[in-house]
């Protein structure tokens, strides 16, 4: 899809585990959707421990910047707010957010 269209349905990146393994996972999955006709990526930012927003990250910074093999204006993303997160690789546990961040 390259004219601003969104596709029907979308690839989710909520479900998983918070380790290298499932990450793996969802950057080949996100990479094959997004060059098999799914430009449109749910996410929010306590899906696996913010890990899924960081795999969605590398695979754009992939396709987009260093390889260009697709362009920005033609993925959509969706994400949520309102829960306090917890951020698995900085060890952040969200009942402790608050006091670790403000």
């Amino acid at each position: 899809m390259d004219n601003g269209e969104v596709s029907r349905i979308a690839i989710g990146t909520h479900l998983g585990e918070m380790n290298d393994e499932d990450s793996l996972s969802y950057q080949e999955s996100i990479e094959f959707a997004l060059f098999h006709g799914i430009n449109f990526i749910d996410t929010a930012l306590n899906y696996r421990g913010m890990r899924s927003e960081r795999d969605i990250g590398s695979v754009l910074s992939k396709l987009i910047q260093k390889k260009k093999q697709i362009d920005r204006e033609n993925i959509f993303l969706s994400t949520k707010a309102g829960i306090i997160p917890g951020d698995i690789d900085a060890q952040l546990r969200p009942d402790n957010y608050l006091q670790e961040f403000w």
